[in-house]
């Protein structure tokens, strides 16, 4: 996959600064220093080449009078740069990479000569936190043979300033080493191929044989000899060979064989043979037809190699994949039926708190109880969620739905939910003149609550939170969250996208939750092809979190939006059949509907369901999926004629695969447990309207 320079504050025209490699005083060239150092390099590679690398970046360190010093080869596969060697301050750095498509490297390669670079870090974001930090980067071309790649040198101490004797030294070591490494590996090929051809065959355990078609003659090595359980290679025929091959074999074998004499086309096949000892082995064998006289083949040699441990290990593999599908697949429902266990007894306790605290004659405290009942409940969903969100993304089955989304309102929103009592008021400061993107909404949405809700959960009531908005360089819009909290430590702030990352085991004491949000907001933000950032001057000292996201012109809402902005919340009494198996929720959602002013029947099965449905007319089917007798999607597929597109599922199975499912089987909506009444309405609502 090709890696995309994200928009940046600055091109990339802005960090090169190679013109000015002319015009900065060159110091005289210490002949005698390069010599030697030339002189080792090159005992280097001649006693131990292993080593040249190594040698190459030591050797640029010290000529170049640089900070940190390295190579970079290029990995076309992987699509990135692997830093093979690294001197200096940059040392550690062995064995990282840097993306080939937006890095320093790239240019160099590309341009296909010496670059230097001031601050790249102004433009590869990649490179900002690196420490040391970066004041300049002179790169230079290195190839040698197939491979591509970057010799390079930084400064570190903003005093150090490359110039063009720099420049030429280091072209001079790339120079060298190819010229040093060509020479090598030409006189050695000779040399080698004929060793490197018995080595291949002793090492490949392969097997040689040839045939004289004109004579029948046919000769075999003694490797091949081993291979059909033979101490030496016997009187060898092409009907004895036959002889070896399993019965079963055999035919296609023989057709293989033959339809290369008739075309002088080579083969190749994999085929049983029984050994001497009456063992059964897997052989791998390729045939060559050549020495053509007026379209007669004279001749023909070829290999054989024993592949039955390949053969084995194929078909563990295949069993291993068999098994780990089927471990994912098990994990899948263990998460979707723990998700239902969890879920389902939160249903009647969310309802009914809901249900209690719109009571006026109550008292206050009882009222703020029941709220953070109500909160608590909710909270306990979105782990449940998160968890389950978590799963999607590792899995690649979390499913965007992209339209045009207004990012102001989607913070508007998330704000709004995120607000308690007690807690710190959130400001909203939202600036940007381009505030509307292609994306996920709910998503999104999702993402700022996380923020918001962090922020708040790490500030105390004496403190702010601020949600910001502007306008980024590259039509994209920067969203910032604020607070003045508990701050991060530097040591954590490197992690704090990681899964189940909360700093220290006092964290999660004391803030609670599973570290998910910040892991999974990330993903959706990288979806959105966006980034999201975090940055703290330390602990007590508040954090911010900002994220980017590319803009689009706004446009007028679809008819469909229209029309969804436009139904009415006015209040329509249905009669509604409701199909609960289990009982607390079945008398809370009967409860709350009937408030609501509906006629609601309940009935806790797939039969009763069946028989009221064919007895009674009714407006609407709100079903459960587990059911004693079958599921709800049994059932809407026996009513479906009765109920089109007037049908709403009810589960504690949120799944992607779930609600898919359930619009499949006909269901017009699909509500996840628990069930928040205010969203239960809209849902009935929007479905009564559709209808």
């Amino acid at each position: 996959m090709s890696l995309k320079a994200p928009s940046c504050v600055v091109r990339v025209e802005d960090v090169l600064i190679t013109h000015e490699l002319s015009s900065r005083p060159t110091p005289s060239p210490d002949l005698r220093l390069e010599n030697a150092t030339l002189h080792a390099l090159a005992k280097a590679m001649a006693t131990d080449p292993g080593s040249m690398m190594q040698t190459l970046v030591d050797s640029a360190l010290k000529l170049c009078n640089a900070g940190s010093a390295g190579i970079s080869l290029l990995d076309e596969r992987a699509g990135v740069f692997r830093w093979v060697a690294t001197a200096g301050a940059c040392a550690p750095w062995a064995g990282r990479t840097a993306p080939a498509e937006f890095s320093p490297c790239g240019v160099c390669l590309e341009r296909g000569s010496a670059q230097l670079f001031a601050d790249p870090g102004r433009f590869y974001a990649w490179l900002r936190d690196k420490s040391p930090a970066i004041p300049e980067a002179l790169l230079v071309p290195l190839r040698e043979g197939k491979t591509a790649g970057t010799i390079w040198v930084l400064s570190h101490d903003g005093q150090t300033n490359f110039t063009s004797e720099d420049a030429r030294i280091l072209t001079s070591l790339a120079d060298f080493t190819s010229a040093v490494t060509e020479r090598n590996r030409a006189a050695s090929a000779l040399e080698t191929i004929d060793a490197r051809h018995r080595f291949t065959l002793s090492a490949t355990h392969l097997g040689q044989w040839d045939i004289d078609l004109a004579t029948g003659v046919v000769s075999v090595s003694a490797q091949h000899a081993r291979i059909f359980g033979y101490r030496s290679p016997p009187c060898w025929s092409y009907e004895i060979f036959l002889k070896h091959v399993v019965p079963e074999d055999r035919p296609r074998l023989d057709r293989k064989f033959q339809h290369a004499l008739a075309t002088g086309e080579d083969w190749e096949i994999e085929y049983r043979i029984k050994r001497s000892d009456g063992t059964v082995r897997w052989l791998w064998a390729r045939g060559d037809v050549y020495e053509r006289e007026k379209g007669r083949p004279l001749r023909m040699t070829g290999l054989v190699m024993d592949i039955t441990d390949r053969k084995r290990n194929e078909e563990e593999l295949a069993r291993a994949k068999v098994r780990a599908e089927a471990a994912s697949r098990a994990k899948d429902e263990f998460l979707a039926v723990l998700s239902h266990e969890l879920r389902t007894p939160l249903t009647p306790a969310l309802i009914m708190a809901s249900l209690l605290e719109s009571r006026k004659d109550l008292p206050a405290d009882v009222h703020d109880d029941l709220a953070d009942i109500r909160r608590n409940i909710g909270l306990e969903s979105r782990l449940i969620d998160d968890m389950l969100d978590l799963t999607r993304i590792i899995s690649g089955k979390l499913r965007l739905e992209f339209q045009q989304a207004d990012i102001h309102l989607l913070i508007r929103a998330a704000i709004n939910i995120c607000q308690k009592e007690g807690a710190p008021r959130i400001t909203a400061d939202l600036r940007a003149a381009r505030h509307h993107i292609h994306g996920d909404g709910a998503r999104l949405q999702q993402v700022f609550w996380n923020l918001c809700n962090n922020a708040l959960k790490f500030t105390d009531s004496t403190g702010n939170v601020t949600v910001r908005t502007s306008d980024a360089p590259g039509n994209r819009i920067r969203i910032e969250v604020i607070d003045t909290g508990v701050g991060i430590d530097p040591q954590v702030l490197p992690r704090v996208f990681n899964a189940f990352e909360q700093g220290d085991m006092s964290m999660t004491r004391q803030f609670g939750g599973l570290g998910l949000g910040l892991a999974i907001s990330r993903n959706l933000v990288d979806a959105h092809g966006g980034v999201i950032t975090a940055s703290s001057a330390g602990k007590g000292r508040g954090a911010t979190f900002a994220v980017e996201l590319p803009t689009i012109p706004a446009t007028a809402p679809s008819d469909s939006n229209n029309r969804s902005q436009g139904v009415s919340r006015a209040a329509t009494r249905l009669s509604i059949l409701l199909v609960e198996d289990h009982v607390p929720t079945l008398r809370a959602l009967k409860v709350v509907l009937e408030q609501k002013g509906h006629r609601v029947t309940g009935v806790s099965s797939v039969g009763a369901a069946t028989e009221t449905a064919g007895r009674e007319s009714f407006d609407l089917l709100i079903s459960d999926l587990g059911l004693p007798d079958g599921s709800g999607l049994d059932l809407i597929r026996k009513v479906k004629d009765s109920f089109v597109g007037r049908s709403i599922a009810l589960s504690g199975y949120g799944r992607e695969q779930d609600i898919r499912n359930s619009r499949e089987a006909g269901f017009a909506a699909h509500v996840t447990k628990p069930v928040d009444v205010e969203h239960l309405e809209e849902v009935i609502r929007e479905t009564a309207h559709v209808h």
